[in-house]
């Protein structure tokens, strides 16, 4: 039971990760590459710091979020081709989006290990200091 748990949460993991790739802040509906540099960044980033899907199965899940959490966001190696509405593009904010859904993710894993080795009572516990 306790490895299934593990293995969902990993999924969940990879999933919020993944699912930053379409971060609606740098989108360009113009279809000029503006999107897809700063997305193939962001993957090359992943597989970097080891936070590709198949990667998670090998690393702790307290590793995992502390590497998510200060991974930074891209920088894309290349250029997209010119487009008129380029005044209009932003860049996108992965690292902002992916801190927000893991800390929310964070509060739902329910136990705190070092609550629980250290006497407390509650099954939550909110503080960033607590974090594995």
């Amino acid at each position: 039971l306790l490895e299934e748990q593990r293995g969902f949460t990993r999924l969940e993991i990879a999933e919020i990760l993944l699912e930053e790739v379409n971060d609606s802040t740098g989108l360009c509906i113009h279809k000029r590459g503006w999107t897809s540099i700063h997305a193939y960044a962001y993957i090359k980033l992943l597989e970097r710091k080891d936070l590709w899907p198949k990667s998670l199965s090998h690393t702790s899940i307290s590793k995992v979020l502390e590497s998510a959490e200060r991974m930074p966001d891209p920088i894309p190696e290349e250029l997209s081709t010119k487009c008129t509405y380029a005044y209009k593009h932003d860049v996108p904010q992965y690292r902002k989006e992916r801190s927000w859904r893991l800390d929310t993710f964070y509060e739902s894993i329910g136990l705190c290990l070092y609550c629980i080795c250290f006497g407390g009572i509650s099954s939550n516990c909110s503080k960033a200091s607590h974090r594995c």
